[in-house]
């Protein structure tokens, strides 16, 4: 084993004592806050998120029509399998979507 002290410290580039993704992982990071943007634009709240992400094939709609439903839709699970497809479906083009 190394020193868990000494790795923490090579990490912790600004020396704030804590770690951030950034530090960690600088892609997973840039991915992260471009999925954030993504979803401000896609979206107009949690629930339109929630809703839009856990639709089924069988409930697709055009965008607009689905926007002007929200709110509407009974809460459904949200598998990793239907994000996947409806993050794509919604416009979401910067693929990695199983790390999202």
């Amino acid at each position: 084993p190394g020193d868990a002290r000494q790795l923490f410290d090579r990490l912790d580039r600004d020396r704030s004592g804590q770690l951030s993704l950034e530090e960690v992982d600088t892609h997973s990071a840039m991915l992260w806050s471009h999925f954030r943007c993504w979803c401000a634009q896609t979206f107009t709240s949690v629930d339109d998120m929630m809703s839009k992400l856990s639709m089924t094939k069988d409930e697709y709609m055009p965008i607009a029509a689905a926007t002007s439903n929200q709110g509407t839709s009974q809460q459904r699970p949200l598998t990793v399998a239907v994000f996947e497809l409806n993050v794509i479906r919604l416009g979401w083009d910067e693929g990695f979507e199983a790390l999202l």
